[in-house]
């Protein structure tokens, strides 16, 4: 919940390329299926939608400076 209100879930979700299968395992904690350690955002709470969220704004930079060169 969290997540939403810092801006990490918006960036995971509204993605130029979203992958549904990670929407699916998002939603699926968000809905309470919390005993699921096959889920890694269930296994690595802590730490997993951090590094999701930093994957795809690095990837964002890179394709800007990219259509800047």
């Amino acid at each position: 919940v969290m997540a939403w209100y810092e801006g990490t879930l918006d960036t995971i979700f509204f993605s130029d390329n979203p992958n549904q299968e990670i929407k699916n395992k998002i939603c699926s904690v968000l809905a309470g299926y919390v005993w699921d350690m096959d889920n890694p955002f269930v296994k690595n709470h802590d730490t997993e939608l951090t590094k999701l969220a930093r994957l795809i704004d690095v990837e964002r930079r890179i394709k800007e400076t990219a259509a800047n060169i």
